[in-house]
C-alpha cells in the first residue's frame, strides 16, 4: 500500500481535475489515516506526561 487512502486518492484526482496547483500540493502533504504516536517518541526521555 502507498500509504494514502481511498479518500485521499479521491481527493487529489479532484484537484487534479479542476487543475489547483495549490490544493494538489497540500493534499498530497496530507493525509486522513490515522496513526498511532512514532516509537521514537514513545521511547523518548524527556517526554512527560502532565496532568
Amino acid at each position: 500500500m502507498s500509504g494514502q487512502s481511498i479518500t485521499d486518492r479521491i481527493t487529489a484526482a479532484q484537484h487534479s481535475v479542476t487543475g489547483s496547483a495549490v490544493s494538489k500540493i497540500v493534499c498530497k502533504a496530507t493525509t486522513h489515516e490515522i496513526m498511532g504516536p512514532k516509537k521514537k517518541h514513545l521511547d523518548c526521555k524527556y517526554y512527560q506526561l502532565r496532568v
